[in-house]
């Protein structure tokens, strides 16, 4: 069968019935979010996600779902997986993406130009099963500025990984002071490096180009912005160029 959503949040429970293959189809361009479970009746039951190509689109999945067969992410959709899903492996295809704080049951495999999202919170998406990071997968930092400093969750494993962090390619890293991968067992972990800055002097808020910020009881201008740093304006500005 097949599920159209555009704009749509659905909050009531799915069940594929049979062997069947399911296809959700979020329109492109629009926000969807399914809250409902999504489960089977009768034989396994997988599910296809598509994103409509073009301008692609955001599915959130917030719901519990138990259905056991394979889920992919087609058509430049961008899945945010905040529930769980079953044990039943996870394929993220090329120009989609994957992210979230959820729990996938079984394993996970990205292929070649997909993506990984991860925020700062301290949250990232646990996979019971094997990683597989693919020839070339993305990761998509979303800068949360309230975020706790140093090291932050980009994946937790069970299973094994398959990758390092040359199969990693960080989006923009030049609009962070540094961009380290850490790999430990079941594990891997992201640093950008932020500071806590103080405005000093200048016209122009920008990253990593224009030097007009300092640091608490230093009066010169010493840094300049980067993502994910934290900032203050006071009265404390007008300090001369390093």
């Amino acid at each position: 069968g097949h599920l159209r959503l555009s704009n749509g949040i659905l909050s009531g429970p799915i069940t594929l019935i049979g062997s069947a293959n399911a296809q959700i189809l979020s329109m492109r361009g629009t926000k969807n979010t399914i809250n409902g479970a999504i489960g089977e009746s009768g034989d396994v039951a997988s599910v296809y996600i598509n994103g409509g190509s073009g301008l692609g689109s955001e599915l959130t999945i917030a719901g519990n779902n138990t259905y056991g067969g394979h889920t992919s992410i087609t058509g430049m959709a961008t899945v945010n997986l905040t529930g769980s899903l079953g044990t039943g492996r996870v394929s993220v295809w090329p120009r989609s993406t994957l992210g979230g704080n959820g729990e996938i049951g079984g394993s996970l495999a990205f292929f070649d130009t997909a993506s990984l999202k991860a925020d700062m919170s301290g949250d990232a998406l646990t996979v019971a099963g094997n990683v597989d990071l693919g020839p070339a997968t993305t990761l998509k930092v979303e800068v949360t500025p309230d975020a706790a400093r140093g090291p932050f969750p980009v994946l937790r494993y069970t299973g094994t990984l398959t990758g390092t962090a040359a199969n990693l390619i960080i989006d923009y890293p030049p609009s962070y002071r540094r961009a380290e991968l850490a790999f430990t067992p079941g594990l891997i972990t992201l640093d950008i490096g932020t500071k806590e800055l103080v405005w000093r002097k200048g016209t122009t808020w920008n990253s990593g180009t224009d030097m007009c910020w300092g640091t608490a009881g230093i009066s010169r201008i010493t840094d300049f912005f980067f993502k994910g740093d934290s900032v203050v304006f006071d009265d404390t500005g007008g300090g001369t160029n390093n």
